[in-house]
């Protein structure tokens, strides 16, 4: 990775920091992983950064700003679909909320959704609404 792409990586990764650090609601992210990643592909830096800004992402939606969710379904719903299918849980759960919101789908559904395991028909559905927005 040259580094300019790395120095990007880390100024876009150290304000998700500052962000999301600002709102009790969502955890925040460990400086600790800053430490040790010397070896790191360009791959591993995107998808950190797609995690981190996910957070970001739920406090700038959670009043649904409709400009905002607008934005996120015109230029993130493929990568907020492919995160939301993600296995690890923990990576998923932001992304499968800003899907649910672009969506336009209530909150109490989406949790309820999220609660039951439901993900897969969750997100067809909410695919569906979106492309129909």
């Amino acid at each position: 990775m040259n580094n300019k792409v790395l120095t990007m990586s880390w100024l876009i990764f150290l304000a998700f920091l500052l962000l999301t650090s600002q709102d009790p609601q969502y955890p925040p992210i460990g400086i600790i992983d800053l430490y040790g990643l010397r070896n790191i592909s360009e791959r591993q830096v995107r998808e950190a950064l797609q995690i981190k800004s996910s957070y970001a992402l739920l406090a700038l939606t959670d009043k649904r700003d409709p400009v905002i969710l607008s934005e996120l379904r015109q230029k993130a719903l493929p990568s907020l679909v492919e995160m939301a299918r993600w296995k690890s849980s923990g990576h998923a759960n932001a992304p499968f909320f800003l899907l649910g919101r672009v969506a336009g789908l209530p909150e109490d559904e989406i949790t309820a959704a999220w609660e039951r395991d439901d993900r897969l028909s969750f997100i067809e559905t909410a695919v569906k609404r979106s492309k129909a927005k």
